[in-house]
């Protein structure tokens, strides 16, 4: 049997090379420069080569859970991105500072999923679907992957709202 020609799908590679996608020699790397402490330096899934940072609050997984992951593999491909092109970053699992994280990562757009950015200190207002530019960098508050992956009404209107400020904010 070979398997030369099998495909695999996003979410199957993700899950299988979930420990190397990861930057582990990240911490030692930015620590090294100025002004970053080992403190300060989060890990993400992802590679961030077009430094687009998705932030989500899911306790009890690593960056998003399972079930999601295909549903967010398709908004990337939908924004002609896919997962090297962001950082994925938990926020359950490290509490997030907004300068510190661009001050690491260079974002020029971030993207909260479910996460009011008065939790972050994010000084944009709180109105979902309505992007803000703060300092050079793109802001956009969406409800949670939960939400937005229903396959009814709410799901519907929620994906409808979400993909016109994707095309706006990735001219898609």
């Amino acid at each position: 049997m070979s398997f030369q020609n099998e495909k695999l799908s996003p979410f199957v590679i993700a899950e299988m090379f979930k420990n190397s996608l990861v930057l582990d020699s990240l911490k030692e790397k930015v620590s090294a420069k100025k002004g970053i402490s080992d403190a300060d330096v989060y890990h993400f899934l992802g590679n961030n080569a077009k430094n687009i940072c998705l932030v989500f609050d899911h306790p009890n997984v690593p960056f998003v859970p399972d079930q999601h992951l295909p549903f967010l593999t398709r908004i990337l491909a939908s924004c002609n991105l896919n997962l090297g092109d962001v950082a994925i970053i938990n926020h359950s699992v490290e509490m997030i500072n907004i300068h510190s994280l661009r001050q690491q990562l260079n974002p020029s757009k971030i993207l909260l999923f479910g996460i009011a950015p008065a939790t972050l200190m994010v000084p944009i207002d709180s109105e979902q679907f309505n992007e803000q530019k703060v300092d050079g960098c793109s802001f956009l508050f969406a409800p949670t992957l939960e939400a937005l992956d229903q396959e009814n009404e709410v799901g519907k209107i929620l994906k409808r709202k979400f993909w016109e400020c994707l095309k706006k904010m990735f001219t898609v």
